[in-house]
């Protein structure tokens, strides 16, 4: 435990403005935090993503409007992966919640170096958890969490996270992100109706915003073209 924390302590951002970005969470219910990871931890988990993960360890999410699947992120299920796209993007064209991107799924076993459980420790570290205390945001303990990969047209629909934690966080993890490319987090207003704030998807900043007392709702628009990286999950 006490090499974990080790870890975590030197991962993690060097310095950060805890009133200021504590007095936006408060006043907003969203903040974003630029640099949130030591660049040196940052890029090798950029690496590990780009260069190690292999594509068949990715599993298709998709939610049509009515039912979740995970498919295998193989050629030979190209056609069942279509076949429930279209059914997604005809939801979302109804305005029924939908998505379609590429995440992990499970946890592996201990001990593991990979990048994502590497993440997972970070968000479940003592460190960590005082960093939120200092943010105004007091935690104990990581949720549902996972890597995701959008490519051209995924999508996540318009929704809110309420009773998945207090907080929910996305850090990015692409490079080189440029705005039309797609892929932006976007909050919206209590009614639904306009963007609020739109964050794009800027290498190891982290997004986070209150989920457990408003609905938040936000939804990521369609990729246009590259790949967007991140870690996301909840934090409760």
């Amino acid at each position: 435990m006490m090499r974990a924390a080790g870890e975590a302590s030197a991962c993690l951002l060097g310095s950060v403005d805890a009133a200021k970005v504590a007095r936006k969470l408060k006043k907003r219910g969203y903040v974003e935090i630029k640099d949130f990871l030591q660049p040196r931890f940052a890029d090798q988990i950029h690496r590990y993503l780009v260069e190690t993960k292999d594509a068949s360890e990715w599993q298709i999410a998709i939610h049509d409007g009515q039912n979740t699947s995970y498919l295998p992120n193989l050629e030979s299920r190209r056609d069942d992966v279509l076949r429930h796209y279209r059914a997604a993007a005809l939801a979302f064209a109804e305005g029924r919640f939908s998505y379609c991107f590429r995440r992990t799924l499970g946890v592996h076993a201990d001990p593991c170096s990979c990048g994502e459980c590497r993440l997972r420790r970070l968000f479940q570290s003592p460190p960590l958890h005082r960093l939120m205390s200092r943010l105004g945001a007091p935690i104990s303990a990581l949720g549902e969490s996972f890597l995701s990969c959008y490519l051209r047209g995924d999508f996540l629909a318009p929704h809110h996270d309420l009773d998945k934690g207090r907080l929910a966080f996305s850090l990015n993890l692409t490079k080189a992100w440029r705005p039309q490319f797609g892929g932006h987090l976007c909050i919206l207003s209590k009614d639904w109706t306009r963007p609020e704030r739109t964050f794009s998807p800027t290498f190891n900043s982290l997004v986070l915003f209150e989920v457990a007392d408003r609905e938040s709702p936000h939804f990521v628009s369609h990729v246009v073209t590259g790949r967007r990286l991140a870690y996301t999950g909840w934090l409760e």
